[in-house]
Order: C-alpha cells, then sequence, then structure tokens
C-alpha cells in the first residue's frame, strides 16, 4: 500500500555565509535541530537580506528496499539543489512553487541521509521572502504500479436543470517491466463520489491496459448535487483506489465542487447563474516579521 508520511521531525540546519562554497557538504560544521517549516532569515533581523546559504540534512532507517520512493517539498525558498548519500538528486529553481523528487535509485538499506542545499542571492523581490523549508515536507512511498502525483484531473459538466456530469482522467504509472505487460483484466482504477455528509452518491470502475503513462477516464453522472457558492462551500469527496490483481495499491482523496461561471462583457461575473461582483486582495507571501515559514495561527487570523 502507498504511504504519504508528513516528515517535518528530525531536521539539522546550518546556515553559510553567501561567499562560502556552497557544493560541498559541511560535515563539520555546527549543525543544530530545526522544526520545519522554517526561515532562516528571520533569526537576524538587522540583514534580512543578507547572501546566504542553508544547509538542512536528515538521517533515517529504511528496513527494506519496496517500491519506489519520493521526498515531496510544498515549498522551499530559494534554488534548491537535494542530494541523497552523497549523490546529486534533483534540482529546483523556483522558490513559491511545489516539488517532488524520485529518489529511489539513491536508497540503500539500512542507514541514509538526505541533505537540502538552499541558496539564497539578494536582490529577487521587492518583498520579503524568507529563506528556507517554509512549507511542509513528505516521504513517499509508491508501488511499481502507481498514481501519477498530482495526476488527476477532474470536470464538472452541467447537462440539464438537473443532471451533472463528472468527466475523471487519471494518470498512472508503470516502473517495472512487470507492470507493463499486466493484462487489462487486472489492474482497475475505482471512483467513488461522497457528499458533504459522507453519504456515497454513486460510484464508477474502470479496467485498463497497462502501458508507459497511460491516462484512465472515467464520466459518470450526479443528479441535483448541492452546489459550491461564495456563502455555502459546498464540495464533495471524490476517492480514486487503484487496484491491482484484487488488492489495493494506493488511494487519493480530493475536494471536487459543482457550480456554474460566466463572464458577460456586459454584465461581468456569474455564479450559478447569479451576478456577483469580484473582491480580492493583492496576497502575498507576507507573514512579515512573524517569518515566511507556515504559520497556522497566523494564517487563520488573516
Amino acid at each position: 500500500m502507498a504511504e504519504k508520511i508528513l516528515w517535518n521531525n528530525g531536521w539539522s540546519f546550518v546556515e553559510l555565509p553567501g561567499e562560502a562554497d556552497s557544493y560541498i557538504f559541511p560535515a563539520t560544521a555546527e549543525w543544530k535541530p530545526v522544526d520545519i517549516p522554517h526561515d532562516w532569515m528571520i533569526y537576524n533581523t538587522h540583514e534580512l537580506y543578507r547572501d546566504s546559504i542553508g544547509w538542512y540534512k536528515k538521517e533515517f532507517i529504511l528496513e527494506e528496499m519496496k517500491g519506489h520512493y519520493a521526498l515531496r517539498f510544498d515549498g522551499v525558498y530559494m534554488d534548491v539543489t537535494l542530494y541523497v548519500n552523497g549523490h546529486e538528486a534533483f534540482v529546483w529553481k523556483y522558490g513559491y512553487s511545489m516539488f517532488e523528487a524520485d529518489i529511489t535509485d539513491y536508497m540503500q538499506l539500512g542507514k541514509n541521509q538526505v541533505a537540502v542545499r538552499v541558496v539564497y542571492r539578494n536582490l529577487n523581490t521587492r518583498w520579503y521572502s524568507g529563506a528556507g523549508i517554509f512549507r511542509n515536507v513528505w516521504f513517499k512511498t509508491k508501488n511499481n504500479l502507481h498514481m501519477v502525483s498530482d495526476g488527476i484531473y477532474v470536470t464538472t459538466v452541467k447537462e440539464n436543470d438537473t443532471t451533472w456530469r463528472v468527466e475523471v482522467d487519471t494518470e498512472i504509472a508503470a516502473k517495472c517491466a512487470q507492470c507493463a505487460g499486466c493484462s487489462a483484466s487486472n489492474a482497475t482504477l475505482k471512483q467513488k463520489l461522497y457528499d458533504t455528509e459522507g453519504t456515497l452518491v454513486t460510484e464508477s470502475a474502470a479496467d485498463f491496459a497497462i502501458t508507459t503513462t497511460p491516462v484512465c477516464s472515467q464520466v459518470f453522472t450526479v443528479e441535483n448535487p448541492k452546489l459550491w457558492d461564495i456563502a455555502q462551500g459546498n464540495l464533495y469527496s471524490l476517492v480514486t483506489e487503484l487496484w491491482l490483481n484484487g488488492r489495493l495499491l494506493e488511494t487519493e482523496e480530493q475536494k471536487i465542487g459543482f457550480r456554474t461561471l460566466e463572464f458577460n462583457k456586459d454584465k461581468g461575473f456569474f455564479i450559478n447563474g447569479r451576478n456577483v461582483k469580484i473582491n480580492g486582495v493583492c496576497e502575498h507571501h507576507d507573514l512579515g516579521c512573524l517569518g515566511s515559514a507556515y504559520n497556522n495561527v497566523a494564517m487563520r487570523r488573516k
């Protein structure tokens, strides 16, 4: 069974001057334990835009090799290089987007070490950006046959006054020769839709033939769903299950809504047939003096 584990504990950190040789792992440096999410720039409020290099490391034990492994970072500012057991495994150059790295080829039985080099260079924003692993980290274990991360695409279409069509495309990846040869009769994708009270509304299943990167498509209908609206955020839960030879390999759950949107050049914006004014804010990465590390209490207050 595939797993996704929050991996914020057990990290150590060291900051080096911006002119230091950032490509050499600082094994003898004075490492300090830190909590993730983390922002090292806020530690020195007199130099909030200093050039510097942050190193993070974490060690863990792998008792057995099974399937494939990935690390998912929800946000690291700014230029990132990921090392696994001394090998460069992944590079990411944008600080405000999630990235996921397949680290299977660099893993080993027993003790493993993950190191993350984060390079901050000023000037790069007109607001305070902070520096470091400022969002959650996840450790993912995948089967050789698995759903592609963020690979489930859902579209809801209103067909008439009572009926809505739900179209779902799911990307599947097969990472071994055995999986690539599976027949259509033993690989199945099941999708179940639950309403806002958790009651099963409808379900669908489709057998599929596995290729290198297949897309399994399913379509089903829903009668009289509760609509998503500004004042009533009705959200349904779509549960997707991947089965092989009668065994459940993986489950993904995501929220979806039913609503119509229309932009009219003369009358403006309509949601569910109702004319509304669009109000918004210029929302930035702006927790300011609290630092850029994600802060649950501060975000609730906003």
